[in-house]
Order: structure tokens, then sequence, then C-alpha cells
């Protein structure tokens, strides 16, 4: 018989986690499963560990391959997985115990294309755990989407802010074939293009907020980004497929400025963080042909930020204000504002916060309903809608509060 569920598992010298990670799927409480573990020419002893626990268990399938990526190794899962639908984990990470039930659950219950949870993020360095990261966590969904099938349509403003992991959704496997959804091979960054793909091509999706999967952050395995600044110039052709997915579901119009600022933002983003002066120079270079204004629109942004501090310091002079968000961005902006009437920040998302890393205390939802404000001030250059998904927070939790957004 069919399995429900093929899990797909690719595999590279992750001897360290291996064993966690596949001891959380053979104790899945969806039993209906098969694990297809695909090593991908690992050199350690991954390939042992897998043929261990294949021994014990004959859920689990083995596949060796010559290395060839990631995404290989993900594709040559899918074109053998037998089951009616596919999920991913990566090996470094491990699913809780009612993880593909739930998502199983919530897939036929709302008949979706695919459906998605809540990532629960462990820190290897300093062994601390959060649901609460905004992008992981699906807290920019809101309640509207939860008990809810939707399309794409109906989270145009942060369309391109949602999560792109292929390993915190079930996926209908007919849904992914029929419409020739696989990764891209020989690419970094290839789930942003997997995702954009399938985020378009539903008629269904739905999300259970619940974080059903942990991932390892800095962990030995981890894909860091800052190992290898040749890998960056993929984001070029990453953008370029991205849009090339839009005209090909004609929706680039609709999507237009979204995609732009997105675009724009994630490549400018990513030209800070290469320290290779020569990879630096070739970057800069693609940058401007991608981004012509490249130069003036970071004028812009200098003189909007001077604009922020100015009318912050003349708000706070008559005002008593609670600034949302406490990134490292807002607080660079916030940082000269000495005023008695800055009283703090709010965390839209309860996230547990180091009380040192912040230079005013972090409020929660249900803090601010005691404070004595007159103003929820909103600091957000995003192209999507952010005031909006703050205003539903407010009225989600009762809070009423003016708001000013710069």
């Amino acid at each position: 018989m069919k399995p429900k569920v093929s899990i797909i598992v690719p595999v590279y010298n992750t001897e360290k986690y291996l064993e966690k990670c596949l001891q959380s799927l053979v104790e899945q409480t969806l039993m209906d499963i098969e694990i297809i573990c695909v090593n991908d020419g690992s050199t350690d002893n991954s390939l042992a560990i897998i043929e261990q626990f294949a021994k014990a268990d004959n859920r689990i399938k083995v596949i060796t391959t010559q290395n060839r990526g990631q995404s290989h190794a993900r594709n040559r899962g899918l074109e053998i997985a037998n089951g009616e639908y596919i999920g991913f984990i990566d090996s470094d990470d491990y699913a809780k115990n009612e993880m593909f039930e739930k998502l199983l659950t919530n897939i036929e219950q709302f008949s979706s294309d695919f459906s998605m949870c809540s990532i629960e993020v462990f820190n290897e360095k300093n062994e601390k755990t959060t649901c609460h990261d905004p992008y992981l966590s699906l807290d920019i969904f809101n309640k509207i989407h939860e008990d809810n099938a939707f399309t794409h349509k109906d989270c145009s403003d942060f369309l391109f802010r949602i999560c792109v992991t292929p390993w915190n959704k079930l996926f209908r496997k007919e849904f992914l074939l029929t419409n020739n959804i696989f990764f891209e091979e020989n690419i970094n960054f290839e789930d942003n293009v997997f995702t954009l793909k399938a985020l378009l091509y539903a008629k269904k999706m739905s999300i259970i907020k619940e974080a059903l999967v942990v991932y390892r952050k800095e962990s030995e395995t981890s894909y860091t980004f800052g190992k290898n600044d040749y890998k960056k110039l993929d984001f070029f052709k990453i953008m370029e497929l991205e849009e090339n997915l839009l005209r090909e579901t004609d929706t680039f119009n609709l999507y237009k400025k979204y995609f732009q600022f997105h675009r724009r933002t994630i490549l400018e983003y990513w030209y800070t963080k290469i320290k290779n002066p020569f990879v630096k120079m070739i970057y800069l270079f693609k940058l401007i042909r991608t981004s012509p204004f490249f130069f003036i629109y970071k004028v812009k942004k200098q003189i909007w930020e001077l604009n922020t501090k100015l009318g912050l310091k003349k708000i706070c002079k008559t005002k008593k204000i609670i600034v949302c968000d406490s990134s490292d961005f807002v607080q660079k902006l916030t940082k000269s504002l000495d005023s008695p009437n800055f009283i703090g920040y709010l965390d839209l998302y309860d996230s547990p916060k180091d009380p040192k890393s912040t230079s005013r205390p972090v409020y929660s939802l249900e803090d601010i309903k005691h404070l004595s404000i007159d103003l929820l001030v909103i600091i957000s250059q995003n192209y999507y809608k952010y005031e909006n998904i703050v205003k539903s927070k407010l009225n989600e939790n009762n809070v009423n509060v003016q708001i000013k957004k710069f």
C-alpha cells in the first residue's frame, strides 16, 4: 500500500545531528509515512547512521548519490516518493512528534494544495529557544488566515515576506507534479523560487501557527551566507527567476511594486554583507545594472532616516510614545532619542528579550493596555502595508491607541 506522506531528508555530513532528526521522524504520531533519506555523497558517518535506522524501520528508504547539492537530493526524493503528500526535513533539524499528523489534518480539512506551520528556533551557540521570530513563526499572517484556506491574493501585502523554507510545509504531490514545481539545481537560495512558485500556483493554502518543527540556528552544519561571498552573486539569478515566475503566472503587474521593492532591498542588503573586495566590485556592477538608481535610493533612505529622527524628537516634546518593534534598525533610529516621553518599544509577538539588548523597556500588547501613552509610532520603509498588520494585531488584542507612521 502507498504511504499517505513521503518525508524527504537530504543528508550531507550531518552525523552530529542526524540521529535526532531520524528519531523525530520514526516517532511521528502519523504512522502511515515513508522516510526517504537521500545521502548526497556524505564523507562522514552519516550513511552508516541512516542504514542503522533503516534496518530497524522498514519505512526508511536509503538512496546514495554523488555530491550534487541539496536541490538535487530533494528532487531525487520527489522522483521516487510514493506518498499522496510530500514533506521535507533538513537533516540537522528535527520535527515535533505530531508535525505531519497535524499538517495532514489541516491540508485535508481545507482541501489545500499545501499547508505550513510555524518554526521553533534553537540557537546552538547560546542554547536558547524561541517560537516568536516574526518570519519563521508565521505571525505575519492575521486571524483571517487561520481556520481558512486562502490564495496569494489574500496575502498580497506580504507575499515576499512569507517564509520560503520547504521544511515547514506539507504539499500535495499531484499539485507539485502538475505544476512542475521542483528545486532549481546548481544555484544557491533555491528555496525562494520553489516556494514562490507554490504560492502563485496554489488554488488553496492553509496554515497552522503552532511551531511543529525545530530549526537549529548556528549549528556546525548550518548553511551560512558568510562563508563564501561568491554565493551571494546567485541572488541576481534568483531575482530573475522570480520575475519570470510572476510573468509566467500573469501576476507581474499585480505585484510589480512589491517585487521591485523586494528585489532592490534584498540585493542592496547582501551587498553590505560582502567582505571580499573583488566579489564586492562584481556585485556592485551587477547591482547598478539591475537597479540603476541604487545610489539615489541610498541617498533617499539617508534623508528618510534623518527626517524620521527629527520627527520623533518633535513628537516627544508634547506626546508620550511607544515605538513599534525593537529591531536593530529601529533601535539605531531611536538611539539619540533621550526624551522621557519615549517610554519604550512594543513587541507585537511577545518574544522574550534580553534586557541588555535594548536601550528602553520592551512591552507586550497586554502591557500597553495599562500604560499611559499618547501615540504608537511605526517606523517602516517596507513596501508591504506593515501598518495594516500592526492595526490588525491591536484589534485582535483590544488595544485602542492612536498610530503615527514614519
